[in-house]
């Protein structure tokens, strides 16, 4: 009883007694202020003193723990159905970076070997075409070299003083200097139309070999997916596939398609419950709503939380059951990892409405007659009921 139940009950001056269940039966303990009057042959009843006091409407409802943070685990996107070599056991402990699945590789390795074989040769033939073209443009500098020194020369030989050499000999000086500076253009032209022609071939060159580097990078990555790593610590969950008869755990040799959800790793470091209320009562829950929770596998210890989640739509609460029931997500406010494992059964008190200094009696106190609720007030050693 709280301070605030002590002070009422210390104003009152009179108070009643109601009797709990038939004689010669009492169920209450003695923190519910129960006392046994000799009544009727000498015979015992259990009562319960009523007095103002704090009054809490729960619901209860049961649940599962489940982490609230995870992430799943699926089959790469490749192009080709993959098979299971490796699984993590199951309910095992990781820590991020550690292996979880592991895939049939042969033919990955194979592609990937011969992709670095395509491009290694894409690389070799870019490389040879570069050597060929240095060497050509090479060649032609050295030509327009040769051209050049060949137009001044001839454009000095075409301006000696006519009073030195015949005017043939000067005729010929400057035809030399006009076909040397035409030789000079055309090696000019020939080097820029090679220029073009050279890029042009060398970007051929350079789209086959991007494209088998393209293809490599793909076979390597498809090769790395084939291993799978933990990105999270967290306790290792199998999903559940169809196999023909049923559902059942993922296992070593399965074939699964990319996409496929393989394990489910759950973040233990922050725990919610998931708890199944009676649809009828559904209209009691809102967000914010305190709760106390009890781990079936752990029955002492009570864990408080809060309501953080309330579903829209009610389900069957199993599979042939005509039963539905909303499902209210209770954050925890203090996570056991220890003890705290997804998939755990626990049962829920949800705090759905606290009343104030209110008379109120168990349920046990309650009893039908000419179809009303009554209880039965003692005075003394003698019995009366009221509605």
């Amino acid at each position: 009883m709280n301070g605030k139940g002590k002070k009422s009950y210390a104003k009152l001056a009179l108070f009643s007694f109601i009797v709990l269940v038939p004689v010669g039966l009492a169920f209450l303990s003695k923190d519910k202020l129960i006392d046994t009057f000799a009544v009727a042959e000498k015979k015992e009843v259990a009562v319960y003193r009523v007095e103002p006091r704090e009054f809490v409407i729960k619901l209860p409802a049961t649940g599962e723990l489940k982490a609230t943070n995870s992430v799943n685990i699926i089959a790469p996107s490749v192009q080709f159905p993959l098979e299971i070599t490796r699984l993590a056991p199951e309910g095992s402990f990781v820590k991020k970076g550690d292996v979880l699945v592991e895939f049939e590789k042969r033919e990955t390795q194979k592609a990937f070997v011969d992709a670095y074989a395509e491009y290694r040769k894409a690389v070799q033939e870019v490389a040879k075409k570069k050597a060929i073209i240095e060497a050509e443009r090479k060649a032609l500098e050295v030509d327009l070299i040769k051209a050049q020194f060949a137009l001044e020369k001839a454009k000095v030989a075409a301006q000696v003083d006519e009073s030195l050499v015949s005017k043939i000999e000067l005729l010929r000086a400057k035809l030399d200097a006009e076909q040397a500076a035409a030789e000079l253009e055309q090696i000019k032209k020939r080097i820029e139309s090679r220029e073009k022609e050279w890029a042009a071939d060398l970007a051929i060159i350079e789209v086959a070999k991007d494209k088998a580097e393209g293809t490599m990078s793909l076979a390597r990555r498809n090769l790395e997916a084939m291993t799978i790593r933990a990105p999270i610590d967290g306790i290792v969950i199998y999903a559940e596939t169809w196999r023909g008869s049923g559902m059942g755990k993922v296992q070593v040799g399965d074939r699964v398609w990319p996409g496929f959800k393989i394990i489910e790793l759950p973040d233990l470091s922050k725990m919610e419950v998931l708890a199944q209320v009676n649809e009828a009562d559904a209209g009691m829950l809102r967000i914010g709503q305190e709760a106390v929770v009890r781990i079936d596998a752990y029955p002492g210890p009570e864990f408080t939380g809060k309501i953080t989640k309330i579903a829209s739509l009610a389900k069957k609460k199993e599979f042939n059951s005509p039963i539905k029931v909303i499902e209210a997500t209770v954050s925890l406010d203090e996570t056991v990892p220890a003890i705290m494992k997804p998939g755990l059964s626990a049962k829920v008190d949800i705090f759905a409405e606290q009343l104030g200094e209110v008379l109120s009696v168990p349920q046990e106190a309650v009893f039908e007659k000419n179809g009303r609720s009554i209880v039965y007030l003692m005075n003394g050693n003698k019995c009366s009921d009221k509605v």
